[in-house]
Order: C-alpha cells, then structure tokens, then sequence
C-alpha cells in the first residue's frame, strides 16, 4: 500500500521553492463603485499577479505594487472584470453588471477569478482554446490529459473518456454549459464528451475532488465542464474552420458566426467531420471509423441592465461509429439533443448580491449493432446480428442565489433538481443455424426514473489576506422507480470544509476535507448485457448508494516566470459499486458478472504540476500522477486504476508568423497492478513524441504537427479490449477569422 507521510510532502514543498520576490515600491488606494448605483463595492478582488488585495464594506481598498506598469485586475462575481496599469488607477474605479449565468461553475484554489459556482479549496484545471485548438486530438478527453491528475480511455479512434484521479464513468460528473450529461447505453461513446466537437469549446474546467455540494450525485472523482464559445465583442465576427491527418484518415470542417448588439447577441456554429479506420503501426484497426457533427444555435438577451437570459438548443448527430474493443460491433446512430435556458440577475443590494436559474432537457438515443459467430456445443456453428435501441433523457432545474453577508464573505445557497429516465435497452436477435427461433427480442432492463432533488450552501470566507476558510453542505432526497418493481427513496448528506492560505506573494497551501456520493445507474440497477471484455454483466436492484470521503493537501507557487504546484490526495470508497464473477453461472456461453458493493476500498496518489518560463520565448510546462487503487477487504488491485503517468512540453514562441512550435512527450510506467480477476492484463510502459506548430499566412491561422513521431505501438491501461493507439500521424488545422 502506498504511504504518504508527512516528510515526504515537505520534501516535495521543498523542491517547489522558489526565490522570495522583491516587495513593491508603489501603493495606489480607491474606492471600487457600481457604475448603476454609485455605491461602494465591497469584496472587490485586486490582483497584480504576485499580490492580492480586497476591498472593504465601503468599496475602498490599498494595493501596494512593484511598478506603475504592473497591470491590476478588478474581479467581482457577477460584474464584468476590469484590467488597469497601476498608474491609470484613479481615486475610484466604476465596474459595471455583468450577471452571470451556470455555464461556468468554476472553484478556483487560486485567488481570481471566481465565477457563480462559488468557491471551495477545492483543486482546479483548465483547458482552453489555445490548448484544444493547438492539438491534434480526436476527443476533448484526450486533450484534457494534459490537466493534471486527468486520464483518458479509448474504446476507437472516437469517443475517449476521462478518469480524473483514477476515478471516471459515473463517478465524474460531465456538464456542457452546467447541464449534467447522462448516458444512454453503457456500451454506448456518450459519455459527455464524446458528444460535443472540441472546435466549438470555450474552455473546459476540471474540479478534482467531491464537489457534491454544489453538483449533486456522481461526482465522488470530481466535476468536467465544458463551457462553449461565445461571440466576440465585435458587431459581426465568425471563423471558418477545416482539418485533416494521415494515420486516423480522414476530415473536418466547421464554422462560427456571432453577432453583437446592446441588447442581445447571436452566435450560430457548426462542425461534422468523417474518419476511416485508422492506422496503427501493426496494421489498420478494423472497425474504428466513424462520422459525426454538432450543430448549436446560442442567444443571448439582456431586457434590462443587470438582468441576462440565454436560450441555447445543440445537436449531436454520430453515424456509423466502429465500435472496435467489440468485435463486430457498429453503433449506427447515437443523438444528442440539449435545450437550456438560463438567467441571471446581477442584484447588488444589501446581503443580496445575486440570483441565477437554469432549466434544460439532455435527450440520447443509442443504436447498436453486433454481429457475431460461434458453435454450438453439438458442433452446429451460428451466426447472429444483435440490434439494440436505447433512449435516456435528463433533465433539470437550478435556481441559485449569491450572498454577501460580510465584506471578506461571500456564500452561494440554492436548490436543484434532476431528473434521469432510461428507456431499457430493446436487443432484437437474428440468428441463423440455430433449431432455436430465428428471432428473439429481449429488454435489458425496465424504464427507470431516477430522481435527486437537493439543497445545497457553499461559502468562503476571507480572514484578512493571508488565510479564507470555506464550507459547504448538501441533503438530497433520492427515489429510484423501475417499471414492475416498488419505488425505493432514500436521504443523501454530503459536504466540504476547506483551508487556503497565501503564506507569502504567489503562494497558495490549501487542504480539504469532503464527502461525496452516487446513486447506482440503470444498467447496474437492472441491466443485463455483453460488454467488450467478453462477459454478461448482470444488475442488482439491491445495490446501496456509494460514497467517498476525500482528503487532500496541495501547496502551488504562482509567478512571473513559473507556475508549479503538487497535491497528495486519499479517497476512500464505501460501498463501491463494482462487479464480481458468479462461479460457475453463464449465460448462452458468456460467464456472468453482477455488480455488488464493496464494503471498502481506497484510491490515493500525488499529482504535479509545473510551467517555467526560463526565457522570454520558451516556456516548459508538464504533469504527472501516480494513483494506487485497492480492494480493502482482499487487499487486491482495484479495476481501472492508471499507472505512473505525465507528460512534458517545451514551447518556443520566436514570434512574426511562426508564432509557436511545441514539441511534447506523453508517457506512462508499466501497470503491473492490474485486476486480473476482473480481465485485466498487465500493461507495458510507453513513451511517445508529438510536434507541433503554429504560424500565420494568407490571413489564416494554421497548425501543422506528427502525433506519435516515431511510431510507436503502445495502449493505454485504461483502454479496453487491449487496443493499439493510432501510429504516425500527420495532421493540420486551418482557421481563418472574420
């Protein structure tokens, strides 16, 4: 088992340190005020980067700095943040309302920005455009594991899924604009970000930790958002967008279009690209084609100053998707349809600071085909083709209010509703060479409605600048209705309580301690099916709810020049849903596997993170986890668990057109731990080079690279069925702005 002792942590802290910087030679003081009322602001954050400052009840603050140049930033949830050079700032400085909206449910362990979500000590990591759009990823997962403690699982060249610490599928929550995204079919790619086209994301943020109080059942690991983009502030603005590559060989096209004017604005966008099967430096990976776009209409209206609503509709369409850790397997059409509403209102008066609202519908539909051949044990050999529908639809509401009871305080209160309805997966087989009848038609598992309804309060509180202390409880009330069996109900508590303290310029130490929770899905409830790894999986309607108790500890430097930090963290799992093999039970041939709760398991490890500018125009940034996962009663090897991993990018930045090359390592240590009972195998390490590019011509942005320089043949543990990843593969993306 993996010990994580005190003096091992202060050795990491030790190699973080940095040099102390310099104390500044400038103070500017002010007062912060709304450009409507002309009231004072308090709880204004001003930071230079290296210093942090708050304004008072009265909206004044003192901010000392080193030079008239540094630029400070004033941020404050719900009004729109201003950026000055110190020598520009007056004796007072107006912000105007900005309200803000769910889409961004960022906590930050870091002092600015914080948006409506509300602010916890919790960890934080982001992926932006320059990140996703500089890559040749096929997936947002796969992008996203350049965030620290993030891994990605491939069942194709489409439709990777992240593990965040070792943790994923239902243990992580995936929102798109805040709206929680549920699956249809667990044999299905919709995992949340399978189903949106990184071309049309903003950012996407990650919160390790429980952060059930805000985000409800399923985020024991932690929380992905995707947030999508917005229109630019110009009247009229747009982009088209176009992209190819060799070993994954294939195309994409898109497009945005935005408009802007004082009272609403408009931002239209499309992206379908069509790939064949790709090419691994064994031969080409059968089955692994697929197509697919997305297609979003955004407006946004502003009836009266302080007051937003937005209107959103977005869909996913995936044809012929090659389903390759199943042989045989072909997911013809898997749909996606979100329509949200949100509002909010920038209040500003007294306690009262703010209040938003969100309300959306997700819909999936999954349709699956398998074709298989086997003998009979009379020696009669059968053929059989499997199609199986599934359809899911959440849906939910939010309504949230911000509270500033103190200057230094701030707490966010609300209550949220969601709603899960699975429609049971219909298998119609066709077989031929059977006595048997030629068709038979079975339901994977009945409609099932799972419903959570939960109150939730989050705060943080600044003492001074030097230490905030946050807290935040949840109760939900839990009901579970299958179609045939009674409705089951049950209470849920979960929570936070956090530490933060800024220790000196650019330094942050934090410390959590939470507990999460997430009720079973369908198919482990009642589901009964094939997956890729050869068995029957069997659900149990007895299974209990699981939960985890995380604890972690993380210390960060933040400077001119560099950005580094490292977080231990423990995770201890009650009644963890798995599955267990049935001794001698099989069905048509396949042996059974049902879920059951394990009474105690652990998931503990380090992660790390670094970005140093050591020149002007070089920057090295990189990440690395290491995660132990163990059946506490046997003490064996949990399922899924990644082994050592990182990776290390140099960028330079020479500037005029070439304006960036970036050549970047990934890899990973051999995973001898494997769960060998489960059908896991032991996993050799790997190391691959990436190389990319990004210049300017033709009034277009370009980015050339080689995946995989050297091509080399590896597999993620995560990845199911053992599959190759794709070889050398060349690719460009072309952007042209307007």
């Amino acid at each position: 088992m993996m010990r994580l002792r005190p003096a091992s942590l202060l050795a990491l802290v030790l190699l973080l340190f940095l040099p102390a910087v310099a104390a500044g030679q400038l103070t500017i003081s002010g007062r912060v005020r709304d450009s409507l009322s002309g009231t004072g602001l308090p709880g204004v954050r001003l930071t230079t980067g290296r210093r942090l400052a708050t304004t008072d009840a009265t909206g004044q603050f003192t901010l000392t700095v080193a030079t008239s140049a540094d630029t400070v930033e004033f941020h404050r949830a719900g009004y729109a943040t201003r950026r000055l050079p110190a020598g520009d700032v007056g004796v007072e400085v107006w912000l105007s309302r900005a309200p803000e909206l769910m889409t961004e449910l960022t906590v930050s362990a870091a002092p600015p920005p914080v948006h409506v979500g509300g602010e916890t000590a919790l960890g934080l990591g982001t992926a932006d455009r320059i990140i996703l759009g500089g890559r040749g990823d096929r997936s947002l997962a796969d992008a996203l594991a350049t965030v620290e403690g993030v891994s990605a699982q491939h069942p194709g060249a489409w439709g990777a899924k992240a593990f965040v610490r070792g943790l994923g599928g239902e243990r992580v929550t995936v929102l798109i604009d805040g709206d929680r995204v549920n699956r249809a079919c667990n044999n299905g790619m919709d995992a949340g970000l399978a189903t949106i086209d990184a071309a049309m994301v903003e950012r996407v943020e990650v919160i390790a930790g429980p952060g059930s109080v805000l985000y409800g059942s399923g985020n024991i690991g932690g929380v992905i958002n995707v947030v999508t983009r917005r229109p630019s502030s110009r009247p009229y603005s747009g982009e088209v967008r176009l992209g190819a590559s060799s070993a994954v060989p294939g195309a994409t096209l898109g497009g945005t279009f935005g408009v802007v004017r004082p009272r609403f604005d408009l931002t239209v966008a499309a992206d379908w690209s069509a790939y064949d099967d790709y090419r691994t430096p064994t031969g080409t990976l059968t089955g692994s084609s697929y197509r697919h776009g997305t297609g979003s209409l955004r407006l946004g209206l502003k009836p009266a100053q302080g007051h937003r609503v937005d209107l959103k509709v977005e869909r996913y369409l995936g044809r012929d998707i090659g389903y390759p850790a199943m042989a045989g397997a072909q997911i013809p059409q898997e749909d996606r349809l979100l329509t949200a509403v949100d509002y909010g209102w920038q209040i500003s008066h007294g306690v009262l600071d703010g209040l938003s609202a969100k309300v959306y519908r997700q819909a999936l539909d999954h349709d699956m085909e398998v074709a298989m051949s086997m003998t009979m044990p009379n020696g009669m050999k059968m053929t059989s083709v499997t199609e199986a529908i599934t359809t899911s639809a959440t849906y939910g509401g939010r309504v949230q209010t911000r509270l500033r009871p103190a200057p230094g305080a701030r707490l966010d209160a609300g209550v949220e509703l969601s709603e899960w309805r699975a429609d049971g997966t219909r298998w119609v087989t066709s077989g031929a060479g059977s006595p048997m009848a030629s068709t038979l038609t079975l339901r994977s598992w009945p409609d099932v409605v799972i419903r959570d309804v939960g109150a939730f309060s989050q705060g943080e509180w600044l003492l001074g600048t030097v230490i905030a202390v946050s807290a935040g409880g949840r109760v939900d009330q839990v009901r579970n209705q299958a179609d045939g069996q009674p409705a089951e109900g049950q209470w849920v508590a979960s929570g936070n309580v956090g530490l933060k303290i800024y220790p000196a310029p650019g330094w942050v130490a934090r410390a959590t301690v939470g507990r999460g929770y997430r009720i079973a899905d369908p198919t482990e409830l009642h589901g009964l099916l094939v997956r890729p790894d050869g068995f029957i999986y069997e659900g149990n309607p007895e299974l209990a709810t699981e939960t985890g108790r995380n604890l972690e500890a993380a210390v960060s430097y933040a400077g001119a020049t560099a950005d580094v930090g490292v977080t231990v963290f423990r995770n201890d799992l009650h009644n963890l849903i798995s599955s267990v093999l049935l001794p001698d039970s099989t069905i048509s041939g396949y042996r059974v596997r049902q879920f059951a709760n394990l009474a105690k398991a652990r998931v503990q490890g380090i992660t790390a993170r670094t970005s140093i500018r050591f020149h002007r125009s070089a920057t090295l940034r990189g990440t690395a986890s290491y995660t132990h996962g163990e059946n506490l009663d046997t003490r064996t090897a949990l399922p899924l668990i990644p082994p050592l991993e990182g990776q290390l990018a140099l960028r330079v930045t020479p500037g005029a057109r070439l304006r960036w090359l970036e050549l970047e390592t990934r890899w990973a240590g051999r995973q001898d731990r494997a769960a060998t009972a489960q059908g896991e195998a032991v996993t050799n390490g790997f190391a691959v080079a990436n190389l990319r590019a990004g210049f300017s011509a033709l009034g277009a942005e370009f980015v050339p690279g080689i995946d995989n320089i050297f091509d080399k043949a590896y597999r993620n543990h995560l990845d199911p069925a053992r599959i190759i990843l794709p070889g050398r593969n060349f690719f460009l993306r072309v952007t042209r702005a307007f």
